[in-house]
């Protein structure tokens, strides 16, 4: 089963995905910088642009400016927290 939420985010808002081990992340509009931990390199999403990224640990996306996502997860259970940056 494939799980799909749409995410806006303000420049500089964080979201946080736990708890998945295949997500999907589609940037519908600004630019969001992407990070997984260890073994990731830190990318930075564009409008249209997507990747596919297999993460044990948090996932975390930041907006570079003000953004629109589409996350695509394959799991059952599914876990968005946004949070103001510090």
């Amino acid at each position: 089963m494939t799980l799909k939420k749409e995410v806006t985010l303000n420049r500089f808002e964080t979201a946080g995905i736990d708890g998945h081990k295949s997500v999907s992340i589609l940037c519908n509009e600004g630019s969001l910088w992407i990070t997984a931990g260890k073994g990731f390199d830190d990318i930075v999403l564009r409008k249209d642009q997507q990747i596919s990224v297999i993460s044990r640990g948090k996932i975390v996306i930041e907006a570079l400016a003000d953004s629109r996502a589409s996350i695509f997860t394959r799991l059952s259970s599914h876990n968005i927290e946004t949070a103001k940056q510090l």
